[in-house]
């Protein structure tokens, strides 16, 4: 249309020429990688930790996951005799209303190999859940999620942030 104005002389130059505009360039943010060293210490705090949150900070790190993917996970994205980890979506949690999900990332569902110490925890956090759900009974509402809340539902994306930031670190020095 402000090619049109300009042909018909409505307008001496057209304001929205590329050339003319100078649009803000997107700085990318660096992302911090933990070095090995800081993953083993990370690794070496979590031996007194629930289960869950030893896999999800296991997984984490080895797969490069983010936390609502992690979150996501169900049973069904594990294949525990090939040791494959698919990631197809994460979820998310708006103020007012109930976990949701949503596909990951830039739409990159992928499947990863996990190593054979992760797809253990995998297994014993199974184990732990089936062990709930028999002493839950009705009160479980199993719909399949790796994490969950005490009885089965998906546990909410803040929690592993809640749960670690509200533990004081005895050794500043190890971390």
């Amino acid at each position: 249309m402000l090619n049109l104005a300009c042909k018909l002389e409505i307008i001496p130059s057209n304001p929205a020429r590329a050339e003319k505009l100078t649009l803000p360039h997107k700085v990318q943010k660096k992302i911090e990688i933990f070095t090995k060293q800081e993953a083993s210490t990370m690794l070496s705090c979590l031996e007194n930790e629930e289960l869950k949150y030893q896999v999800l900070i296991q997984l984490a790190i080895i797969l490069g996951a983010r936390r609502g993917e992690l979150v996501a996970l169900k049973w069904g994205s594990i294949d525990l005799r090939s040791n494959l980890i698919t990631i197809s979506q994460s979820s998310y949690k708006l103020t007012g209303e109930s976990m949701q999900t949503k596909p990951p990332k830039d739409y990159e569902v992928r499947t990863i190999s996990a190593s054979t110490y992760c797809m253990d925890l995998l297994l014993l956090l199974k184990d732990e859940q089936e062990t709930d759900k028999i002493r839950l009974g009705d009160q479980w509402q199993d719909e399949g999620w790796v994490f969950t809340q005490w009885n089965g539902k998906p546990m909410n994306t803040s929690c592993p942030i809640r749960t670690f930031s509200a533990k004081p670190i005895e050794n500043k020095k190890a971390i």
